[in-house]
């Protein structure tokens, strides 16, 4: 694993391997890794140590993340270690936060069609008017504005008096409970 003084020149003169990849590390940044793969693919990686462990946390591709901001990238992260977090385990963390139709998913099939002798209902009115919006958005990040948005767009549209609790479903969805 060489190690370079790496320059925007430098690294625009880095070959890719005839097969599988090499990792060139920053001589100025500890850590700082530039990965080169067979089908010359860049990404920017850091290497770390937490809870004694060796981990690889990856800051991005080249060209879209220039050198500069893979140091700088890589300060930071470096910085939250010193501090004891852990990166790489927050980022998957984050990558692994429930969505709305995650929940809308368990809402329908632990709560409502147990429960509930119109679940069709719930299922409807989920699919028709929540999910397609806020399928893949993390629950936490919808607001009371969003749902005060797709009531009205409900109410402007004339739906009918099921499709005006559209509200009341995405409550339940959220919170967890029943009606």
């Amino acid at each position: 694993m060489p190690q370079l003084n790496l320059t925007a020149q430098t690294i625009k003169g880095l070959k890719a391997p005839a097969f599988g990849r090499i990792e060139y590390f920053d001589a100025d940044t500890p850590g700082l890794c530039l990965r080169i793969s067979a089908g010359a693919v860049r990404t920017w990686t850091l290497f770390y140590r937490a809870n004694g462990l060796q981990k690889r946390y990856t800051l991005g591709r080249y060209p879209a993340v220039s050198l500069a901001d893979a140091r700088g990238l890589a300060r930071e992260a470096q910085l939250a270690v010193a501090k004891g977090g852990d990166p790489a385990a927050a980022k998957k963390a984050a990558r692994e936060v429930a969505t709305f139709g995650d929940l809308a998913a368990f809402y329908l099939e632990q709560y409502a069609k147990r429960v509930k002798k119109v679940w069709q209902e719930d299922d409807r009115i989920i699919k028709a008017e929540l999910l397609p919006r806020w399928k893949n958005t993390p629950a936490a990040a919808i607001t009371r504005k969003d749902v005060r948005a797709v009531l009205n767009s409900v109410v402007e549209r004339g739906g009918d008096h099921g499709e005006s609790r559209a509200g009341g479903h995405f409550e339940d969805v959220q919170l967890g409970h029943p009606e």
